[in-house]
């Protein structure tokens, strides 16, 4: 199953001017694809929207194991400085054939 993760973050917790989200986000990637593999996940692929204090990742994996992944203390820390979006999608040629039945 497809996820995307849409985070956003307020430009007075941005990473590049606050010490406290930097810390957050040190500690993440420094667990990160330990994490992937622990919950056995995969990331299939990530954008930082630097304008808009923004990334979109789009992620494969079941529903618990997401949820699973999102329940990490270093998730949970990410998860303080962002509002956080995860919509389960599917590809538009699967919708497709689904309409198209």
């Amino acid at each position: 199953m497809l996820f995307l993760q849409i985070s956003k973050h307020a430009p007075e917790s941005c990473p590049v001017n606050n010490e406290k989200s930097m810390k957050t986000w040190r500690a993440l990637n420094a667990k990160w694809e330990q994490l992937i593999k622990k919950h056995g996940i995969k990331l299939i692929g990530a954008w930082h929207d630097a304008m808009h204090h923004r990334i979109v990742m789009v992620w494969d994996g079941t529903l618990e194991k997401m949820m699973e992944f999102c329940m990490e203390p270093e998730m949970l820390a990410f998860g303080a400085i962002h509002d956080n979006e995860l919509i389960p999608v599917t590809t538009y040629e699967e919708a497709v054939k689904l309409f198209m039945k």
